[in-house]
């Protein structure tokens, strides 16, 4: 908070003018001791868990696979020379590694937490409508707009980044949630996704619409037909997001898409293996590489993997995904739908902002992929209990 409110500062004067201290120069180094003071907090968090459950990374190996999908972003972002990002991007690589070792079996919870935040998040959004209307609900702009003819950006300041916030609590939603709460709260969501005018957003959620319809069928009735529904719907989504990017041709195919998935497409040819780093979208497009409008991403998630992390993230993601569906029951089910909100948000834009070392796209990543699903133990005893608790024939005859 210091550094932060000293940097809108670049100096302190006297009545005469004359510079006193250079309070700029001291944000940054009060920003600087933030970070290393953050690392080591998170350090010491981990090792002492480490201490006292040593045997929890040995459970399953999803929480390393994890880190390391950050670990080759980082080794990217050394590469560029970006070393302060480095130091940053470190603190976050220990909590991922803390909290999806040390999280497990709480997966109900977590989602609970998720469905809280965006509950509150959509009162936010009403007050600040009924305080600043005009900063919340603009015109139409001439490519897009909502289907009650206005643009609802909500607290985010822009259509995208409000709806796929609620975007990303449909899951959650469905998973902390049962009957009638679980169909009100889908509905209070999916309803300001309409009107948020979000293309990417709104194909999303009616996608994630009919897979949540299909989940829920699968665990109700227990049929392994809705299961594999389910799990085709997602492939399908991951096959049309990792195809249609190939088939642009012109630069504003898919609203201007084309461009950026152009030139998203040169960098991982130029390097495949590793990729650019988590920074090396922003750097491109502040060196003016990529055209200004819109590039906060390559608008793809498996572009933007490809581009963070290269061809050797996407078979970590691809090996985190396998650990995450592996799971019986519940919790295979659980992991689908939260896939399915990276498969379907990531076809026009990034789900999940790895690029940006985006800090709340790496909390859903750990709390909803990594936290719940690392490790069955709750599943694994209900079904044991199960066992036990239904005698056989024989043993109601004795």
């Amino acid at each position: 908070m210091a550094s932060k409110a000293l940097n809108e500062f670049t100096s302190a004067t006297d009545a005469s003018g004359t510079t006193l201290v250079q309070l700029g120069t001291i944000g940054t180094a009060l920003g600087k001791l933030e970070r290393i003071v953050g690392a080591l907090i998170a350090l010491g968090f981990l090792c002492w868990r480490l201490a006292r459950e040593r045997g929890a990374l040995r459970s399953s190996p999803a929480p390393l696979v994890l880190a390391s999908i950050c670990v080759v972003g980082l080794l990217g972002d050394l590469w560029n020379g970006m070393v302060g990002r480095v130091v940053t991007a470190a603190t976050l690589v220990l909590v991922l590694v803390a909290a999806s070792t040390f999280g497990q079996s709480r997966m109900r919870s977590a989602a609970f937490g998720a469905t809280m935040f965006v509950t509150s998040y959509l009162l936010a959004t009403t007050v600040v409508m009924l305080v600043n209307y005009g900063g919340t609900v603009s015109p139409c702009p001439e490519r897009k707009c909502s289907v009650a003819g206005l643009i609802l950006e909500g607290p985010a300041a822009t259509d995208n980044n409000f709806a796929f916030v609620l975007l990303a609590g449909l899951p959650c939603v469905a998973i902390a949630t049962r009957g009638r709460a679980r169909l009100a709260l889908i509905f209070c969501l999916f309803v300001p996704i309409l009107l948020s005018g979000s293309r990417a957003a709104i194909f999303g959620a009616a996608s994630l619409a009919l897979l949540i319809a299909a989940c829920s069928w699968a665990a109700l009735s227990g049929s392994r037909l809705g299961t594999f529904l389910a799990g085709t719907m997602v492939l399908t989504g991951v096959g049309v997001g990792l195809i249609l990017p190939l088939t642009t041709v012109e630069p504003d195919d898919y609203t201007a898409r084309g461009a950026l998935w152009t030139t998203a497409q040169q960098m991982v040819a130029e390097r495949p293996l590793f990729g650019w780093g988590n920074s090396g979208w922003q750097d491109q497009a502040i060196a003016g590489v990529i055209y200004e409008g819109g590039a906060y991403s390559p608008h793809n998630q498996w572009l933007d993997i490809l581009v963070s992390t290269g061809f050797l993230g996407l078979v970590l993601v691809s090996v985190f995904t396998y650990l995450l569906l592996r799971r019986p029951g519940p919790a295979r089910i659980d992991g689908l739908m939260l896939l399915g909100f990276v498969a379907f948000g990531g076809v026009l834009e990034s789900a999940l902002g790895l690029n940006r070392y985006d800090s709340l796209s790496w909390l859903v990543l750990v709390i909803c992929l990594g936290a719940g699903h690392v490790r069955t133990g709750g599943d694994e005893a209900t079904i044991k209990s199960k066992h036990v608790e239904r005698p056989t024939n024989e043993a109601l005859a004795l």
